[in-house]
């Protein structure tokens, strides 16, 4: 009789540890463990230098917009994630090299205060540990086993980018080391951006690979109430109607609201964070108008005007990503050196002026529902050998037509994602 108990309570106990072990292994590893945060920096850079920092990378920002919205259809990418690992980049550049991307990028200020501001900042916008909200960014380096790295080099990846050099094999298995590229993506986005490098792209000439992940999810401040969304009509830029998801709130909420030549425009906040989102809203037919137009000046201007406003706002749920491959871009831009096999002179990063910009690869999603917002983005640069407020009747906005967004961090102004919606279906 003790020996059937025994075996029935080990029976039990092995069949409870298979279901326990069967129903964690249904969760994914990137939501089971989460990266850290970022350490504080040991000398915080000062607010001017932050100011300075964020103004060039919107610059940089709608500069890469003007060149990407002639793209068909949605648009959404993190300028924040491409700047720094460009930046990162730049840390290597040396010469004519060095200073067409730093033109490109906006980066005015000097070069140990412009690494230790992007290190503060990255740090600056973690929410509180508490906060319900979720941001995640993290960079990382991937190097040929028998790269001579400068050793001034590795101490500011390491330093201000928190980037510790991973020992690669390129040349003998460059798509183990893809595999390992977007395994490590996928982990810091929760596993949100898979497949960041497409196959073929990292090869045996591939000699680094830099990259920065972001995730970012919050709940809105004043959420949307699920029992309104309903089916209403979307008007895309052809002028087809499409029926699609659209919010809205219990009633009118005090919003920062504001309108211009052309266009309506809303902020919406979120939760146990400074970082908000908003919403431009181009008159029928003037998308394009407000497209050319758009700048880091205007968008400073436009969204530095807005007040609060009762509005009565309607929004689309939406969800899509986007993909690009932008070294080609960045030559036209104003760095056709760092993409230039035999002109590329990133000598601070091996000491020689053997290797060139091959590609750099940039994937970005957002999804929009009635209580927040999941937005996620990575890049990648792949370095090769050169060799190859007032009470008042509400204003009603509905969304029903193709709009801008931004995400952006209401303390110091930078652009974490930016983008349009063409089509929320």
């Amino acid at each position: 009789m003790n020996y059937r108990l025994a075996r029935r309570f080990w029976l039990t106990t092995c069949l409870f540890i298979l279901l326990a072990q069967l129903v964690t292994g249904c969760e994914p590893a990137s939501v089971r463990a989460q990266p850290e945060p970022p350490p504080a920096p040991a000398t915080p850079a000062p607010a001017e230098d932050l100011a300075q920092l964020a103004a060039g990378q919107n610059r940089f920002a709608t500069d890469l917009y003007q060149r990407l919205r002639d793209t068909p259809g949605n648009l959404f990418f993190s300028p924040y994630s491409l700047a720094t690992a460009l930046t990162m980049t730049y840390a290597g550049a040396r010469g004519n090299t060095q200073a067409q991307m730093a033109q490109v990028l906006h980066i005015t200020l000097p070069d140990a205060r412009q690494h230790a501001a992007a290190a503060t900042l990255n740090w600056a916008l973690y929410p509180a540990q508490q906060s319900s909200a979720r941001l995640n960014t993290a960079n990382a380096l991937w190097a040929q086993l028998d790269l001579p790295l400068q050793a001034d080099f590795v101490a500011l990846m390491k330093q201000h980018y928190g980037a510790g050099v991973k020992p690669t094999d390129f040349k003998q298995a460059p798509e183990a080391a893809r595999v390992a590229v977007n395994d490590w993506a996928s982990f810091q986005t929760a596993g949100k951006i898979t497949d960041l490098v497409p196959p073929g792209m990292i090869s045996a000439d591939t000699r680094l690979v830099l990259a920065n992940a972001i995730y970012f999810k919050a709940d809105w401040l004043l959420p949307f109430d699920k029992a309104l969304t309903r089916d209403e009509p979307f008007i895309r830029l052809d002028g087809s109607e499409r029926r699609v998801p659209m919010m809205f709130m219990q009633k009118p909420a005090d919003l920062a609201y504001g309108a211009g030549d052309g266009y309506q425009a809303v902020t919406l906040q979120y939760t146990d964070t400074l970082i908000a989102m908003t919403v431009i809203v181009p008159d029928r037919g003037r998308l394009e108008t407000v497209e050319a137009g758009l700048s880091a000046d205007w968008l400073r201007s436009s969204m530095g005007s807005m007040t609060s406003r009762k509005v009565a706002l309607g929004l689309p749920k939406f969800r899509f990503g986007s993909t690009f491959s932008v070294a080609d871009v960045l030559g036209e831009l104003g760095m056709p050196d760092a993409v230039t096999p035999g002109k590329a002179d990133f000598s601070g990063m091996d000491g020689a002026r053997d290797l060139s910009i091959g590609a750099v690869l940039h994937k970005a999603v957002v999804e929009v529902d009635e209580k927040g917002t999941v937005a996620a983005a990575a890049s990648a640069v792949e370095m090769r050998l050169t060799s190859i407020q007032v009470e008042e009747e509400p204003i009603h906005l509905t969304v029903d037509r193709p709009f801008l967004v931004v995400i952006h961090d209401r303390q110091t102004g930078a652009i974490l994602f930016l983008g349009r919606v063409v089509d929320p279906a």
